[in-house]
């Protein structure tokens, strides 16, 4: 029941009061993400300005942790709305959570009527949707995509902008065994030991890899020429199967791109 409140809220039309509650939270709690993003994992922000700045806009991100999410959303400077497996909205106050914050659920693994509903009524609002074309998370490599980004694109006009999250893979596990004391294990002696190879805590022995986050250039249907606005009124296209294989390939080229971009640049600071 609670999956299907939030799909159906997702996106609705609420009151002016609740929509400017709603913001001030998400703000606070992108500033508090981007605090420890920033201190902790010292996040380097690349082609910020990629990302229109009104207008639908589609985020095609890479997937291979659960700190995805967040990285993208501090790392771009609209809101960001995120497609997320369902499971994660069977808890009510995790899926209240991740609502307050633009969140809404996807059933993996199927053509999610409900979902893609939310997804075009959030685009046809100029909103920004963030969709992880693999559709599960990685295990650090770039598997295949799936159409869905392409038809989205294709039926509401939207431009893709592709991402590139790099250095999460592993982090979450690094943390819990890194940072979270295991049970201790009573040496020879009958003593409870505290440290050492005895099993006691290991506090200290993790170490932050450095985050970054790369934004592409945006990626426009292909019945939309260059240098029109997307979401100018005009009629959404149906587009071809080819169409769309053809859209997902160009998506999904360009976050390799992004992963396998060799130089390096100077990381940009989050006004």
């Amino acid at each position: 029941m609670a999956v299907s409140v939030e799909r159906e809220g997702a996106g609705a039309s609420r009151s002016p009061v609740v929509d400017a509650l709603g913001r001030a939270w998400y703000r606070a709690a992108r500033f508090l993400v981007a605090l420890v993003l920033l201190t902790v994992f010292r996040l380097e922000v690349e082609g910020r300005e990629n990302v229109p700045g009104r207008g639908p806009v589609i985020l095609a991100s890479n997937h291979s942790s659960l700190l995805d999410p967040p990285v993208v959303g501090v790392g771009c400077p609209r809101r960001v709305h995120f497609m997320a497996k369902e499971e994660l909205f069977s808890s009510r106050p995790l899926g209240a959570l991740l609502g307050s914050l633009g969140g809404f659920p996807v059933a993996r693994g199927t053509a999610d009527r409900g979902a893609l509903r939310t997804a075009r009524r959030l685009l046809d609002g100029g909103e920004v949707l963030g969709i992880f074309p693999e559709g599960k998370r990685g295990r650090g490599s770039l598997g295949e995509g799936e159409a869905g980004t392409a038809w989205l694109s294709v039926v509401t006009g939207s431009p893709v902008v592709p991402v590139a999250v790099i250095g999460t893979a592993g982090v979450l596990e690094d943390i819990i065994s890194g940072i979270l004391p295991h049970l201790p294990l009573p040496p020879a002696g009958g003593k409870v030991g505290m440290g050492g190879s005895g099993g006691g805590p290991r506090w200290g022995a993790f170490r932050p890899k450095r985050i970054t986050v790369r934004f592409g250039s945006p990626i426009l249907p292909e019945d939309t020429e260059a240098g029109e606005c997307p979401g100018d009124g005009r009629p959404a296209a149906t587009g071809s199967y080819r169409r769309r294989e053809r859209m997902t390939q160009t998506v999904m080229r360009g976050i390799s791109e992004l992963i396998g971009r060799e130089e390096t640049h100077e990381g940009e600071t989050l006004g």
